[in-house]
Parts: structure tokens; sequence; C-alpha cells
């Protein structure tokens, strides 16, 4: 068979050539191979940017979560420091100046016993320190410098508490309050409770203040107390509340 010719390989080949042209410049082909590259193009343009975009808002999210954090860890750090550091505290008021002889920490451990019943202290309290308030010394005949002293075990603490709510208290004929010693935050939250308090208590439901401000209402035949950080919603929940015995 004879060999073709240099001429015909040529010929062949502009043949396959301008095939080839012919064919990708076809309407077919021409029009429906640029039309499914943009769509793929655009699809996966599409999800990158979905994807990136998702990637940043989650940082974003991060960085916003951390600093919200950051500053409210430092927020309540502040305020618990000082909080912490009175939970041991009581505030004795209406205790006569001088009464302690230069004294104050022996004088309420011994104070403790008569004021609340040796009954339930057969013991002198155990007090790490004792001092009247930093205030000028009053004159004869006006109102004491309230006395604060912390106790050293937390139950007693508690217990005098307890049991200076339960009976009035009087120390040489003169009326004598115990108090929790309170940061002015504190004193200030639980106060905005004050007036629901006094609903509950005219209702005669049960109520209980807990640390640092949660108010819990025991309703009748309720297995749990419902309990309240916010003021508004306890006087709004007051409100619907019928009267059951006790507080």
């Amino acid at each position: 068979m004879p060999k073709p010719s240099a001429s015909n390989k040529v010929r062949n080949t502009d043949d396959q050539v301008s095939g080839a042209n012919a064919k990708a410049s076809s309407p077919d082909t021409s029009e429906k191979l640029p039309d499914t590259a943009y769509a793929m193009c655009k699809e996966i343009c599409k999800e990158m940017s979905e994807s990136i975009l998702q990637g940043v808002n989650a940082r974003f999210d991060a960085f916003e979560l951390k600093n919200w954090l950051r500053t409210t860890l430092r927020h309540r750090s502040k305020s618990w420091k000082p909080a912490r550091s009175r939970r041991h505290n009581i505030k004795i008021v209406g205790i006569q100046e001088d009464e302690e002889e230069g004294k104050p920490t022996e004088f309420v451990s011994r104070l403790i016993p008569q004021l609340l019943g040796e009954e339930h202290f057969p013991h002198p309290v155990k007090v790490d320190r004792a001092h009247r308030s930093l205030q000028p010394k009053p004159a004869v005949g006006e109102k004491p410098r309230t006395i604060l002293a912390r106790i050293h075990h937390f139950k007693e603490k508690k217990l005098i508490l307890r049991r200076g709510r339960m009976q009035p208290l009087e120390y040489k004929g003169k009326r004598v309050l115990i108090f929790p010693d309170y940061t002015t935050e504190v004193m200030s939250q639980r106060n905005a409770f004050r007036d629901v308090m006094q609903s509950l208590r005219k209702k005669g439901i049960k109520f209980t203040l807990r640390y640092p401000a949660r108010l819990q209402i025991h309703q009748h035949g309720a297995k749990a107390p419902t309990v309240f950080k916010d003021p508004t919603e306890a006087a709004r929940f007051a409100e619907r509340c019928g009267g059951s015995s006790g507080e």
C-alpha cells in the first residue's frame, strides 16, 4: 500500500482543524458551553462567598462573645470581692457607746448569747474582729455608732441573723437590731423588692429574699417556689397571687 505523501498529511490535518472549528462554532456548542461554564462559576463563587461569610460571622460572634464575657467577669469580680469579704459580717445597731470598754471583739462574743438566748448559743461566739463604724464618736445622747463584727463560723452567722429576726432584742433597756453587712450595690438591689414584699406580707404569702437579691415566692400547693430577679416581674406576679396562710 503506498504511503501518504506529505501534501496529503497537511491536507488531512487542515481538514481536521477545519472540522473542529466548524463543530465548536456550531450554534449548539458555542451557546451551551459558555452558559454552562458561567453557571458553574457563578455557583462556585456563591458557595465560596457564603462559606467565607459564615466564617467571618462566626469569628466576629466569637470575638464579641469573648469581649462580653471579659467585661462581665471584670464587673462581677469588682462587685464579688467586697461582697465576699463581708460574707461573715454582721451589723449590730443600738448598743450605746463605750459598752465594749475598749474590747469590742470580746464584747460581741459575750453579747450574742445574751441577746439571742444561751440555749441557742451555749458558748461564747467566736468573733474574728469587731469595731465601731468609722465615723466620729457621737456626743452623749446621740445615736450610737453601729458595731461591725466578723463571725468566724458562717453557720453561726446565719443562726444569729435568723434568731435576730424571730424576736425583739434589747440590751440594757434599749432596742437592738442585727443586720447582715451588705455592700451598697447589694442593698440597693434588695431594697428594690421592698414594696413587693410588703404586698406579699399583707396577703399572707410566704416569701424569701435570697442573696444577693432573688425573691422566692412560695405559693400554696406549689412544689417549688417561683424565683424573681426583676422586681417589676415580681410585682406583676404578686398582683395575680391570691392570699395563703403564713409568711
